[in-house]
């Protein structure tokens, strides 16, 4: 007999993308392709834009500030550009919401002068809404369910839907849980997968300094990784071992670190 509650608990973001697929595909039949050319467009442009200048604003403006140790001085840099990315965008939302009460009925006036029939406007306001909405759905998990949501990657991939949506665009994710905003100290392997993620991701994206990653892998996280034996995917041991080169330590030593990181 299948269990509808075992099902909705481990489908349940699955379930609410279905949900919202569904509901906006409904709207964009209703709305039609003219309306919804300017949502999808002025969306695209923002994320875009968003990404473009997040990065220069956060070398500007500090919304999280951090102590001056190892490990904050590796995490916030992270969550201030994560920070200024989700501000940036949300004001650009905004603002394509106000323009659009002006565009819009413009834009529909348009549907008249070339004389699209009905049936293909709104057929084509379906597609488009359709691709419209995955765009809204892959926003919100990369930005806020991946960073902020604990065990946010196991829960991702009981959701075959969510998990195919995350990993279908190659963009560089922000790989950063609430369980990582509050250690002070590594305490098990969790915590310090977790920390990995954010310390590749700072590194590999330019938040911190070679001179900063190198000692921070060989004061903070090797004694951390001889004792937890963390999981990393290929990728990321293969940069932990170009780093580690550059360390202080002897070959043995390296190798030794190395073989304790499982893949």
């Amino acid at each position: 007999m299948i269990n509808v509650e075992t099902i909705v608990q481990n489908y349940f973001i699955d379930i609410l993308i279905l949900i919202y697929f569904i509901v906006m595909l409904i709207k964009g039949f209703k709305d039609g392709f003219i309306a919804l050319f300017y949502n999808l467009a002025s969306l695209i442009f923002i994320l875009i834009f968003t990404m473009m200048i997040y990065k220069p604003l956060s070398n500007l403006i500090t919304i999280y500030t951090y102590n001056n140790d190892l490990i904050s001085s590796v995490v916030g840099p992270v969550f201030n550009s994560t920070a200024i990315f989700i501000i940036v965008f949300i004001i650009l939302f905004i603002l394509r919401i106000v323009i659009g009460l002006a565009l819009k009925p413009m834009l529909t006036s348009l549907n008249d002068k070339f004389h699209i029939t009905k049936t293909i406007n709104h057929f084509l306001g379906m597609i488009l809404s359709a691709v419209q909405s995955l765009v809204i759905i892959y926003i919100v998990l990369v930005l806020i369910f991946l960073p902020f949501i604990p065990e946010s990657q196991k829960k991702l991939a009981k959701n075959p839907i969510a998990y195919t949506i995350v990993n279908s665009v190659s963009i560089k994710k922000l790989p950063i849980s609430s369980d990582t905003q509050k250690f002070q100290h590594i305490s098990d392997k969790k915590v310090l997968e977790e920390l990995l993620h954010v310390y590749l991701y700072a590194y590999k994206n330019g938040l911190i300094s070679e001179e900063k990653a190198t000692q921070f892998l060989e004061k903070q996280l090797s004694e951390d990784i001889l004792r937890y034996n963390p999981q990393l995917s290929k990728e990321d041991k293969t940069v932990i071992s170009k780093i580690i080169k550059k360390t202080k330590l002897s070959s043995p030593e390296q190798t030794d670190i190395l073989n304790h990181i499982g893949e």
